[in-house]
C-alpha cells in the first residue's frame, strides 16, 4: 500500500471558464478518463470519521484509495492498483482492518472525469469535466511536486492571470454524495 501527502488547490469552473482553459493554457495537454467509485458502510462510517474511500477505473488497471484530510489544502492518500480490484479484495479487507473499519463496504455513488492535465516544474495542473448521476460540474486543480513553493500563491496567481473568480471547491466525492442524495447538502466545515 502505497502512502502519499496530496497537496492541492482546486476551484469550480463555468464552462466558460473551462472551455478558455482548455483552447488556451490546456491546448496541448493530454486527456484521459477517471470512473470512480465510492464506498462506505451501511451507516457511512467512513464519511463520519472524514474519509472516502474509492475504487478507479483507469483503461486497463484500478486503483484503489483511501484519503484522509490533513489539513485545508492537504490529504493522506493510501493506495494500490491492480488488473480489478472488488471491495471484498482480501488487501481492501486487510486495509480497512488496519485502520479500525470492520463492517462490509458497498457503492455509494459515482463519478465519471475527463481529466486533461499539464505538469509543471511546481506542480501538476487538472483541468476536470466530472459528470454524476444527475449533473455535471467543472473544475481546477494544481497538485504540488515541489513543496517547497507557495502553492497557494501560486494557484490564485494563475486564476487572475486566466481571469478566473475563485469558487470554493469541495472534494468530487462529497458533490457525488449530494448528487446521488446520499446526502442533502455539503457538510458546512467543506
Amino acid at each position: 500500500m502505497k502512502q502519499n501527502l496530496e497537496i492541492e488547490f482546486k476551484t469550480l469552473l463555468t464552462v466558460e471558464e473551462y472551455t478558455r482553459l482548455l483552447k488556451t493554457f490546456f491546448r496541448n495537454a493530454s486527456s484521459h478518463q477517471q470512473i470512480n467509485t465510492y464506498f462506505d458502510t451501511d451507516t457511512l462510517d467512513l464519511f463520519k470519521e472524514n474519509k472516502m474511500v474509492r475504487i478507479r477505473h483507469l483503461g486497463h488497471v484500478q486503483e484503489f484509495t483511501m484519503k484522509v484530510p490533513m489539513t485545508k489544502h492537504s490529504v493522506m492518500e493510501h493506495s494500490f492498483t491492480q488488473e480489478e480490484i472488488m471491495s471484498d479484495d482480501p488487501k481492501v479487507i486487510e486495509f480497512l482492518h488496519s485502520v479500525n473499519v470492520d463492517k462490509p463496504i458497498h457503492p455509494i455513488s459515482k463519478s465519471d472525469t475527463l481529466r486533461t492535465t499539464l505538469v509543471t516544474d511546481f506542480g501538476e495542473f487538472a483541468l476536470d469535466q466530472t459528470t454524476y448521476d444527475h449533473s455535471i460540474d467543472y473544475e481546477l486543480e494544481l497538485e504540488m511536486i515541489d513543496d517547497s513553493v507557495n502553492g497557494e500563491e501560486l494557484f490564485f496567481n494563475f486564476l487572475e492571470e486566466y481571469s478566473i473568480n475563485y469558487k470554493p471547491s469541495s472534494p468530487k466525492f462529497l458533490r457525488s454524495l449530494v448528487d446521488f442524495k446520499v446526502i442533502d447538502k455539503l457538510p458546512p466545515k467543506y
